[in-house]
């Protein structure tokens, strides 16, 4: 590989990385990336009990960002950045994946290009979550089995390295294993039949080294069983998984509809069968077992993003076939239909809404040391503001957690802290400060109120953000 086929990878991966990275600081920490940051300021041991309990699934993502935070912090661009960096680690792989697939360098690049703006890419790339670390090792996977197809001489290296990007991969997130039919399904499309015994061997490895987490997310797959309460929309698997908006939708899939009519026209369609298969084989089988398995969410197949990108890229390509002014026309106007999610990605309630760094701020802004803060209980632990004072602590330094029980630190079975209710804290005598701040969630109801006003506390003000209403009450 020449020095200029290094360097492009590498310069268009720090520019994804870049390009996502840009305005992470801007929107709100929210629920799971509570979750992230709690089980990766554990000590190790404690994390390890934790994950017998819950969130095996995701126990090697938090020892990975346990070892971040030690380093560098528990900020909101801290914990962030590792999947920025993901991203950019990405959009590289899948310009070499091009090049090895024989759609050359210019495709690598427009895929990249397609790949960073598409507004699932954004949000995992902005999001303490695992998916956009997994979606680098799954597509250096396929760089690693692309390679072993095509290169005879260092074909059993190449194989090793497939087989530990599998295993990494699953690691990272369970339900990556399905990268393995993946690769099985390009095997037997393309005719490299004799290929089928060494990715079965290494796959078979793979799965053996990741078995642990895999027996224990099957433990543990009554965390997930609220998706039963969902059924899968149509609207969720065309629009919501990769494009976030009906436009955007409509541009890409066009695009998609290009290409593969183009390539099946001219019977090239082989030459995009692992795309293809990695675009749609993980979606169509978590579609298949949803009836029982219930474990459809469009975030579970972000590992498959960086396929769809190059068949958008494909679809431009094959625009610019017929014509430049087309492709760059078709070009435009993809971008213009990403401003908007992109805009939206970088406000301060992008992240599911959450609003607690606009709550820390304002309580940082407004209540003095000594004062008394409680937190809504009767939503799930995602939802409840009490989180912003563990993720903005500096913000709530002074203030007293009269509520608190068992932090999250000294539980073995949960992530989030234990606490009694505003009603029940208030009962217990807990709540003794002149000065109350209690904050309710949408859908918590008035916790806590009416006990308050018996010990003789009357509301002085009130101030509502996107989810979250803080009451400031006074003797």
């Amino acid at each position: 590989m020449s020095a200029r086929d290094r360097l492009v990878p590498a310069l268009v991966g720090v520019a994804a990385a870049a390009f996502v990275a840009w305005g992470s600081w801007i929107p709100s920490l929210w629920g799971d990336e509570a979750a992230t940051a709690l089980s990766a300021e554990r000590t190790i041991a404690s994390l390890l009990t934790m994950a017998r309990h819950l969130d095996a699934m995701h126990a090697a993502y938090y020892a990975l960002m346990h070892a971040v935070i030690t380093v560098l912090g528990a900020s909101p661009v801290a914990l962030r950045l590792p999947s920025a960096v993901a991203v950019g680690a990405t959009a590289a792989g899948l310009v070499v994946l091009m090049r090895l697939l024989g759609r050359g360098a210019r495709v690598g690049v427009l895929a990249a290009a397609v790949f960073a703006v598409l507004p699932r890419t954004q949000y995992i790339g902005q999001e303490a979550r695992s998916f956009a670390l997994d979606a680098a090792v799954v597509t250096w996977s396929l760089v690693a089995f692309t390679a072993a197809v095509r290169d005879p001489a260092a074909r059993r290296r190449w194989w090793a390295l497939y087989g530990l990007g599998v295993a990494t991969s699953i690691w990272l997130f369970p339900y990556d294993v399905t990268v393995i039919a993946v690769a099985g399904a390009v095997l037997a499309v393309s005719g490299a039949r004799r290929m089928l015994v060494p990715w079965a061997v290494a796959s078979t490895c793979a799965v053996a080294a990741a078995a642990p987490v895999l027996v224990f997310t099957f433990r543990e797959r009554g965390q997930v069983a609220y998706l039963a309460d969902s059924p899968v929309t149509a609207a969720q698997v065309l629009v919501s998984t990769w494009f976030g908006a009906p436009a955007f939708a409509v541009v890409a899939w066009a695009l998609i509809a290009a290409a593969l009519l183009a390539a099946a026209l001219r019977r090239e369609l082989r030459s995009h069968t692992l795309v293809v298969a990695w675009a749609f084989l993980p979606m169509l089988g978590l579609l298949a077992t949803q009836p029982f398995l219930h474990e459809f969410a469009e975030r579970y197949v972000a590992f498959c993003t960086p396929a769809v990108g190059a068949l958008v890229a494909e679809g431009v390509r094959e625009l610019w076939r017929r014509g430049r002014t087309l492709g760059v026309v078709a070009a435009a106007f993809l971008l213009a239909v990403a401003v908007p999610a992109t805009a939206h990605q970088r406000t301060p309630y992008s992240e599911s809404g959450s609003d607690w760094a606009a709550l820390a701020e304002y309580l940082h802004r407004h209540a003095a040391p000594g004062d008394d803060v409680l937190f809504a209980q009767t939503v799930s632990p995602s939802q409840r503001a009490r989180n912003s004072l563990r993720l903005y602590p500096e913000d709530f330094r002074g203030l007293r957690d009269v509520a608190l029980l068992v932090p999250w630190y000294d539980s073995a079975t949960s992530w989030h802290d234990r606490a009694l209710t505003v009603g029940k804290a208030v009962d217990a005598g807990r709540v003794t400060a002149r000065r109350v701040w209690v904050v309710e969630t949408r859908g918590s109801g008035s916790e806590g109120l009416p006990q308050l006003r018996r010990e003789g506390y009357a509301v002085a003000s009130r101030h509502h953000f996107d989810v979250d209403t803080v009451y400031e009450l006074a003797r």
